[in-house]
């Protein structure tokens, strides 16, 4: 059970993942963040993809520069909400 854990944490840790965030951390002893703290962690990770994003779309905004076009090439970032919201997330620009 030990090895499984050790080799989840590593397979999160090589993509860059908090292992909380995907539930590769079980159990109550373990330390298991709140929902809170995993928002946080969810945002903390979309913001290191920004970079990746912008390679990504590179291409396609100098196709859309080429070809005269007036538009905006992006992703959305999705934020998570809170339950008093009544809603589970919105998408936010970059």
């Amino acid at each position: 059970n030990e090895d499984v854990q050790a080799a989840s944490n590593t397979i999160c840790y090589s993509d860059n993942i908090h292992p909380n965030l995907v539930g590769a951390v079980p159990g109550k002893s373990q330390s298991n963040n709140s929902g809170s703290d995993k928002r946080e962690l969810f945002v903390m990770k979309q913001a290191l993809e920004i970079a990746f994003h912008d390679i990504l779309l590179a291409p396609y905004r100098l196709a859309a520069h080429y070809n005269g076009m007036d538009v905006e090439v992006t992703l959305p970032m999705i934020q998570l909400t809170t339950l008093d919201q009544h809603k589970d997330a919105k998408i936010v620009k970059p």
